[in-house]
């Protein structure tokens, strides 16, 4: 009997001791915030657009999103030499496209990217889905393309996105163009530890002692990952490997045959590719090229496509500017004619 009652009593202390705690916790600290938003966000101001910085939330899931209903908000800024200056409008959809009808009449293409495919630098009217979207509208046909890149977007973010958010949307065809930002190094962390971080912050939000005793064992961790961001150190391991990169590619193919969407994969250029003349693929280009080879897959390679071109194509080192989103525009949409029956 005493046994027992010694139990009770020292579970007693141990939650009141545990309740004193939260509620001195919860007096201290905020909820959790996501360092990987965070580290995102420092990259933009660091990189010279931090106004880019204003039309982006957080988000635990895809680890960060576009608002939504922003109007005509104007973007400032300079990478290296190069100025940009541009509008973004978002919708209800945290997209740069209109949402969709909820009776479906058209044929969808969803344009799962980057920035590249969100169009940094230009307007909503000058990226390369709106641009697809009025070719297909001026030959006649009822198409409808959906603008789903994102800023900062890896393969990992896309494929994320697809099955959250992208068949939801009921797409025909889904246009795949990653590879620039699965290479970096800036988060010190792989997006698959990332989300797995992510996820358990969500599951203990509301434990703010949690909050808490984390907040203080990572903030020494914290401070060199932004020193390593303002010297632009590499970390050890890249937001996506290459065996990783392939494996989201070959899932987004699955995930996208397995509900009668027909997936295309974009070989995206760069500007000093396109200047050399330089044909030849970087290691994450070779294995989009590589799989679409092997596994039969359709492909729009757009390095020929820039290199033939005489003019400047590009605002940057990869960002492609209005003439630039008009060539990878034509050239996706005559590769759509050709393989795919919109009849």
């Amino acid at each position: 009997m005493k046994k027992i009652r010694d139990l009770i009593i020292i579970f007693l202390i141990t939650f009141f001791l545990f309740a004193a705690l939260e509620i001195a916790a919860r007096i201290f600290t905020s909820s959790p915030e996501n360092q990987t938003y965070k580290d995102h966000s420092h990259l933009i101001n660091v990189l010279g657009i931090p106004s880019l910085n204003d039309i982006l939330e957080s988000d635990t899931y895809l680890f960060w999103k576009l608002k939504k209903n922003i109007v005509d908000y104007r973007i400032k800024g300079q990478i290296a030499k190069d100025r940009l200056d541009f509008k973004v409008t978002t919708f209800g959809n945290h997209l740069r496209s209109a949402p969709l009808s909820s009776t479906k009449e058209e044929i969808r293409i969803l344009a799962l990217g980057d920035s590249c495919t969100f169009g940094v630098g230009v307007d909503n009217k000058s990226t390369w889905p709106a641009y697809l979207e009025n070719f297909f509208l001026q030959s006649g046909y009822h198409v409808k393309v959906i603008n789903g890149g994102v800023p900062g977007y890896s393969s990992f973010q896309g494929y994320k996105f697809l099955k959250k958010r992208g068949l939801q949307m009921k797409p025909d065809i889904v246009i795949v163009s990653f590879w620039f930002n699965d290479g970096q190094k800036w988060a010190n962390s792989s997006d698959f530890d990332i989300a797995k971080k992510l996820k358990t912050d969500s599951l203990l939000a509301n434990i703010r002692l949690y909050t808490l005793i984390r907040h203080l064992t990572v903030k020494h961790k914290n401070k060199q990952n932004v020193s390593s961001l303002k010297t632009n150190r590499p970390s050890a391991e890249p937001r996506v490997n290459f065996l990783q990169f392939r494996d989201i590619l070959e899932d987004i193919y699955t995930i996208s045959t397995e509900n009668n969407i027909a997936p295309y994969f974009i070989i995206w250029p760069f500007r000093p590719q396109v200047m050399e003349k330089n044909g030849m693929h970087n290691d994450y280009q070779a294995i989009i090229a590589d799989l679409c080879l092997k596994e039969q897959l359709k492909c729009v390679d757009l390095v020929p496509s820039f290199i033939n071109k005489s003019e400047n194509l590009f605002i940057d080192v990869i960002h492609a500017n209005e003439k630039g989103n008009i060539t990878a525009a034509e050239e996706i949409f005559n590769t759509l004619l050709k393989t795919y029956n919109f009849r």
